[in-house]
């Protein structure tokens, strides 16, 4: 409409009309761009779902939230409200496939017995992965027994040898590491497989040399964003060059063997898979290094569990506050170290009883062990924990009444939505920085569940639990969420169990197993009497 405010003023009748037919204007092109977004979005996710894969790619969703939230500060939107909008756009294109069962889907119907299980608790699965490498940079002999022998582990034993380490596997939960002369980078191209914890891993130590080098990875390492990485190797006289024109990831070339800093601080954003790799390879370079992460205190746990490892391995390393100092050394320690039960996987074990009923006893604890803030935790939401003679006993006692608060691990938080779900009450379950709030959203709205989306976590309501269709987790530990909560609903299906298995080898088999969890040993493999030999005649 227009009006030339000379002649023609305007009445409030027509401002308020040109205002709604804008605004009318702008939400139709808000659909239509909907709509667009949504097809895009489904096209993604049919393709993912057919690699097994979740929905949504984790650095496409990091990217595209980045967009919002600079938007979002230029233009002053409420950062909460944006943030929901966020996540419930990213649902269109995904409710689809919401109430169809894939044919091949993991369908999970546990026996409705107590449980009643004994065995030895899973070894933490980091630490493992450091001793490999500390052993492997220094020479030295290792043992790990009783360790969880999953594909990340294996890839990076993998990779020692490239390196010119001397590793290898035996069994199902066993590794050693042959005495050598350490880790040789210099010309060399080192496949770092899947997980970013061996590729820092690796480029830590290989900062400790000079030369080139090159690193390669699958599809998970071609999209990890380096950007941060050569925000601090400037300081430590490298820098890595990607070397695909189209993306930031690996493959990479490493130029190191410059001048380095005795001290670096760690920029907001740097990954605590960076800050292990550098913190655990400090001792190999000429200072040492202090690694400052102030300005991202997450890290503090990554860092405090280094330092434990280094400090036992010989190594001067200490944790004041956020800064975590290493010195220049040579590591000595036993060939066969002692590795802490997994935190995350004795939680979710140790949760099962308030689930199935029964009870469920870990060997392997130390009294502090014991004390760790997730196992602990399940004690306010239900558990009864007794410990004795180095066994940690898990047995329900009552529902959870309070809210739920399993501490600061993303890992942790799909077990906080498996618990309020069990409560017969309205609990509120904290959702970490780091953590999946959409692949939470995506497994309570497939099983028809109560809840609410607030600025820092999940408000969940009892409900009657109905689940639709099959979903594709996002990660592991939303499958092992999954498991427990079958016990609540059962017949929940799982189109990718085997990221779980890619994880934890033997938990389907223990799962499927109860209530003992007595897992069955492997079928010896079948005796063939050897093939007899026939004559072919070849022409007339």
């Amino acid at each position: 409409m227009t009006t030339e405010y000379g002649k023609n003023k305007p009445s409030g009748q027509d401002i308020r009309q040109e205002r709604f037919d804008e605004l009318l204007d702008v939400d139709a092109r808000i659909l239509r761009l909907l709509a667009q977004r949504s097809r895009l979005l489904g096209k993604e996710a049919s393709w993912r779902k057919a690699k097994g894969k979740a929905r949504i790619d984790a650095a496409l969703e990091k990217a595209l939230w980045a967009e919002w939230e600079q938007a979002g500060r230029q233009d002053d939107l409420p950062p909460r409200l944006l943030r929901q909008l966020f996540n419930h756009l990213n649902l269109f294109g995904q409710e689809d496939a919401k109430g169809r069962r894939r044919p091949d889907a993991y369908m999970l119907a546990p026996h409705r017995e107590p449980v009643s299980v004994r065995m030895a608790a899973p070894r933490c699965l980091q630490r493992t992965r450091l001793w490999m490498v500390l052993a492997a940079a220094s020479g030295r002999a290792l043992e790990l027994e009783s360790i969880i022998l999953n594909d990340p582990f294996i890839e990076l034993v993998k990779s020692l040898n490239q390196a010119g380490g001397r590793a290898s596997w035996i069994g199902d939960d066993q590794a050693e590491l042959q005495a050598g002369t350490g880790l040789e980078f210099e010309e060399r191209l080192i496949y770092a497989g899947e997980d970013p914890l061996n590729f820092h891993l690796l480029l830590g130590m290989a900062l400790a040399g000079a030369g080139r080098m090159k690193f390669s990875g699958g599809p998970g390492l071609k999209l990890l964003d380096l950007s941060t990485v050569n925000a601090v190797l400037p300081r430590l006289g490298a820098r890595l060059v990607p070397l695909n024109p189209h993306g930031d990831g690996l493959p990479a070339r490493l130029e190191c063997g410059g001048e380095m800093a005795a001290q670096i601080r760690l920029p907001e954003g740097a990954s605590p898979e960076l800050a292990m790799g550098l913190a655990l390879a400090a001792w190999a370079y000429p200072q040492g290094l202090s690694l400052d992460a102030s300005s991202c205190p997450s890290l503090v746990p990554a860092l405090e569990m280094v330092a434990e490892v280094l400090a036992d391995a010989g190594i001067q390393a200490a944790l004041e506050g956020a800064v975590c100092r290493v010195q220049p050394g040579t590591p000595v320690f036993p060939s066969t170290p002692d590795l802490p039960p997994d935190p995350v996987l004795s939680s979710y074990l140790l949760a099962l009883p308030l689930f199935a009923d029964g009870k469920v006893s870990l060997s392997g604890f130390t009294p502090d062990q014991a004390e760790q803030t997730g196992v602990q935790a399940l004690a306010r939401f239900g558990a009864d924990l007794q410990y004795e003679s180095g066994e940690l006993t898990s047995a329900a006692l009552k529902l959870p009444d309070s809210d739920i608060e399993l501490g600061p691990d993303p890992a942790l938080m799909p077990l906080g939505v498996a618990l309020a779900l069990r409560s017969r009450r309205e609990l509120f379950v904290p959702v970490p920085a780091d953590a999946d709030l959409d692949a939470a959203v995506q497994f309570l709205d497939h099983l028809n569940a109560s809840y609410s989306v607030q600025e820092d976590g999940l408000r969940i309501a009892p409900a009657a639990l109905r689940w639709e269709g099959s979903w594709a987790s996002p990660s592991p530990y939303f499958c092992l969420a999954a498991a427990l909560t079958s016990f609540l609903r059962p017949g929940i299906a799982i189109e990718n169990p085997g990221m779980l298995t890619a994880l934890w080898p033997q938990f389907w088999n223990l799962f499927n197993t109860l209530p003992s969890g007595r897992m069955k040993p492997k079928a010896p493999e079948p005796e063939h009497d050897e093939p007899k030999r026939r004559r072919i005649k070849i022409g007339k």
